[in-house]
């Protein structure tokens, strides 16, 4: 069966990792495992060029430590908020963790407190940008955030494209996260958390690709003479985004008629 979810940065097929070679990256710091397969590619990627990599995981799976045990990467078991002050700065980040507006407008600057005094700034990856977290907080435990940063929240309700109030159904966390109820507005979403960031680092360059959920990437203007050879093709690629959206609209589809499905085998056996 096609699985139309395909939220993992494995999908960007390996260009994560030549963003990194290209800006020289002799370090890579993860934030957030995300799923098993690109945490192995880019484990074995970064042992097989010599480039230090780590990670930060508030609840590694069992694969994920003994992926970590494996091999010369370190992994740390904690928030990405209070780990990060404790680490040195990495030539480039991977940010695929919590996707809310509060967890990654943080994370950014603690990155930006981190870079070597006279140092570029870093190359920083951030998964999620585009829809539906772009726009709309993902919580996995609003309770460590604080209340007045958080959105009012549902464990039950989805997101739908164009839609902007969650709704029963659609693309949702069936307990294992929270949707914020409304999409847009102030302190709401991954791709607002970016704009918030660069208000205030505007040197900065910017590129978003518009696929798998979209994938934003932030770096020195020096560096991106040397990235933007590698995103031309992608970046603002008004292609991509229309397959993500066909993609997502299927993916929603199926989710719709798995609901049917539940519904129809649960009155089928009321009926028994």
């Amino acid at each position: 069966m096609v699985d139309l979810h395909r939220g993992s940065l494995a999908e960007f097929a390996g260009l994560p990792m030549a963003l990194a070679a290209a800006a020289q990256a002799e370090s890579i710091m993860q934030i957030g495992l995300g799923g098993d397969d690109f945490a192995q590619e880019l484990a074995d990627w970064c042992g097989e060029s010599g480039i230090s990599h780590a990670a930060i995981d508030p609840a590694p799976s069992r694969k994920q430590q003994m992926l970590f045990l494996e091999r010369a990467s370190r992994l740390y078991t904690g928030n990405s908020l209070d780990v990060l002050p404790q680490l040195a700065g990495a030539d480039a980040y991977i940010i695929d963790g919590d996707r809310n507006h509060y967890t990654v407008f943080h994370e950014l600057r603690l990155i930006a407190a981190r870079r070597p005094e006279a140092g570029l700034f870093p190359l920083v990856m951030i998964h999620g940008v585009g829809w539906p977290s772009g726009r709309r907080d993902f919580y996995r435990q609003p309770d460590l955030l604080p209340a007045r940063s958080r959105q009012r929240y549902s464990f039950h309700l989805g997101a739908r494209p164009g839609t902007r109030l969650a709704i029963t159904g659609g693309l949702r966390g069936d307990g294992a996260f929270a949707v914020a109820l409304t999409e847009g507005g102030p302190g709401n979403g991954v791709l607002t958390a970016v704009e918030d960031f660069l208000q205030d680092y505007p040197h900065l360059f910017y590129a978003e690709i518009p696929c798998f959920y979209g994938l934003g990437v932030i770096a020195d203007p020096l560096q991106a003479l040397r990235l933007k050879p590698l995103l031309a093709a992608y970046a603002g690629n008004p292609l991509l985004a229309r397959v993500e959206g066909d993609r997502l609209d299927l993916y929603l589809q199926v989710l719709r008629l798995q609901d049917e499905l539940a519904t129809l085998s649960m009155d089928m056996q009321k009926a028994l």
